[in-house]
């Protein structure tokens, strides 16, 4: 197989759609951090209802990236990766037109599942089309894409919400990302990664009641879920009981 060498246009252009890569899902999924208060307000809604606005597109997204890698084997990667960062912007726009909060946690839900298409995938394909030997500054990219989209997520749509409104603030964000995912469309470089011919659901349980028996791995991925959970519960708590603070 012919790997992506450094120095090569290949690279460099890769190097950029990766860091997109990493950006585009975190802004899009921590839009709605900064705003929980504006939503118990405006849908008269409890601090811990207005928080499902996150809570349900990151719940989502635990669950679909459990099958999204399965899924691109017989796809293909960048194509999974692009539709999800497409269909991601697209809802995010969408969901600033919700009439009520039911609408609204139903696009965030849906944001969640399709968002899975990037980070499930991102990774395998560094792993699969990188040198091996060269694969950690490209990783880095990706990462600081992810650590800058989680933060600039919560700023930006902040700083937007107050000179105008959050519909505004996150519908930016929306058409923002869009612009970003045709970017990253036309900069990745399409591979020759070997396709699964037949997607086998049995094969899919089998792996993962593999990786889920091993007792090595469990204490893995507790850490990894309760890391995680306490890390963006901490900001909810912080958003969304903001008068809390203050006494």
């Amino acid at each position: 197989m012919t790997y992506i060498e450094p120095g090569t246009r290949e690279y460099k252009r890769a190097r950029l759609a990766l860091f997109i890569a990493g950006l585009v899902p975190f802004i899009s999924i921590y839009t709605t951090q900064p705003t929980m208060p504006l939503f118990a307000e405006e849908f008269s809604v409890s601090a811990p209802v207005a928080s499902l606005s996150l809570s349900m597109t990151t719940g989502l997204l635990a669950i679909t990236l459990l099958v999204a890698g399965s899924v691109s084997d017989y796809l293909g990667m960048k194509k999974i990766m692009v539709l999800s960062m497409i269909l991601t912007s697209i809802l995010g726009v969408l969901s600033t037109l919700s009439p009520n909060f039911y609408t609204l946690l139903l696009f965030r839900t849906l944001l969640g599942v399709f968002v899975a298409g990037v980070p499930s995938i991102a990774m395998a394909f560094i792993g699969r089309t990188f040198n091996p030997l060269h694969t950690s500054m490209i990783m880095g990219f990706y990462i600081a894409g992810s650590s800058i989209g989680g933060m600039s997520g919560r700023i930006v749509t902040g700083v937007l919400t107050d000179f105008f409104n959050w519909r505004i603030a996150i519908a930016a964000i929306g058409v923002l990302t869009f612009l970003l995912s045709l970017i990253f469309m036309y900069t990745l470089p399409t591979t020759q990664t070997p396709k699964t011919k037949k997607l086998s659901w049995g094969a899919i349980y089998g792996a993962y009641k593999m990786h889920v028996t091993n007792r090595k791995l469990l204490p893995l991925f507790m850490l990894g879920f309760l890391l995680m959970g306490s890390f963006v519960s901490i900001y909810n708590y912080i958003f969304a009981y903001p008068s809390s603070l203050s006494s």
